[in-house]
């Protein structure tokens, strides 16, 4: 019988935060799922608290393997996902119980290609909650479907792979999976810029399940073979974007302002030693997007655009400095309107909150 949904849980060395990963998963009001556990080569005991797992929940199968890499997992899930959509729990997050469920019933009513839902930031004790909109900047709509080439922005928002599902056949249909490179970082990054592109009935629900424990992800890059893992993802996604010319066309502008946002995130991590390096790869390909017309002043904030001209004209005058990203500022409403969604404070609160900000 075909499960509803197929849950893959990658894993590599978390043996302090499995269980509490498992148990949400097993708790899910939704019961009609399977739960693909996969081992990338773990070296601590994850592989046995997954099997452990198995003995007592039939629905989670354990596939294990030597260690490969995040992408050659996720493929290696995917592939043996059953379900009719496919979800993602990282082995360090949890979710909340009516995830699934809320998630699957949207995918239905809407025949979706893709549900996304908002998430919490946790703290890595899980005693800290931060809600996150990931339609912060965009103007996508919540609760109801649309075709994201009627929203490009969509790129601008949180990738959160592991807030959605996403129909199975839609991802065999549009040839969409993660770059297997080994020991390659960001590998979510390509994935989600494909899915992005190609949904075209996607619906995001206000509603925030999953709860995402936040890590050292700014610690400092000191790798020359991660240098360029960002650049393979974005090389992968324009090579899959391209076979679409129509909609390439209606990214055309967002696709270098993410890109931006993403090359200047990785930058600043670098090791002073290699920011040289990867400072000339940006210019030379910033360059080629603006002889290619692509570059667009209106999807760049001030002092973005300020510095990528500089970049693109002279990338040594950055020597030893760091870049800018300028956010747009979050929208109030909006995310005191999912506040009120998410329980963090009543309809009343919420209108009173919009009084007094209008008069501040």
């Amino acid at each position: 019988m075909t499960p509803k949904v197929s849950i893959v849980v990658p894993v590599y060395n978390v043996a302090a935060f499995l269980p509490e990963c498992l148990d949400s998963i097993c708790a899910q009001t939704l019961k009609d799922i399977e739960i693909i556990v996969v081992n990338d080569g773990s070296t601590d005991n994850s592989l046995e608290i997954a099997q452990s797992y198995a003995a007592r929940d039939e629905r989670i199968k354990v596939l294990t393997k030597e260690n490969r890499g995040y992408g050659h997992t996720m493929n290696l899930g995917f592939a043996e996902a059953k379900g009719a959509y496919i979800g993602i729990v990282e082995s360090d997050d949890c979710a909340r119980p009516e995830m699934f469920e809320t998630l699957y019933e949207l995918a239905v009513k809407n025949d979706a290609d893709v549900v996304r839902s908002n998430y919490w930031n946790m703290s890595q004790n899980g005693t800290q909650f931060d809600l996150v909109d990931v339609l912060n900047l965009c103007d996508a709509p919540y609760e109801s479907s649309f075709d994201t080439v009627n929203h490009p922005d969509i790129l601008r928002g949180s990738p959160a792979i592991w807030t959605a599902i996403y129909k199975a056949s839609f991802l065999k249909e549009n040839d969409i999976k993660f770059l297997e490179t080994p020991g390659a970082s960001f590998q979510d990054t390509g994935f989600a810029l494909k899915v992005f592109t190609s949904a075209k009935r996607m619906v995001i629900t206000r509603k925030a399940f999953l709860n995402y424990r936040v890590d050292n992800a700014g610690s400092s890059v000191k790798s020359g073979a991660k240098m360029y893992c960002v650049c393979d993802e974005y090389a992968s996604f324009e090579e899959h974007l391209a076979r679409s010319p129509e909609r390439a066309r209606a990214f055309r502008y967002v696709i270098p302002s993410k890109k931006y946002e993403t090359y200047v995130w990785n930058y600043n991590r670098l090791d002073a030693s290699l920011k040289p390096e990867f400072m000339e790869r940006m210019s030379r390909e910033f360059g080629d997007a603006q002889s290619a017309g692509n570059l667009k002043r209106s999807a760049f904030q001030d002092v973005e655009w300020g510095e990528l001209e500089e970049l693109i004209k002279d990338p040594a005058a950055f020597a030893g400095r760091m870049l800018s990203v300028q956010y747009p500022p979050q929208d109030f409403k909006e995310h005191q309107r999912t506040r009120c969604a998410n329980g963090e404070l009543s309809r009343m609160r919420m209108y009173a909150s919009f009084i007094k900000h209008l008069i501040q």
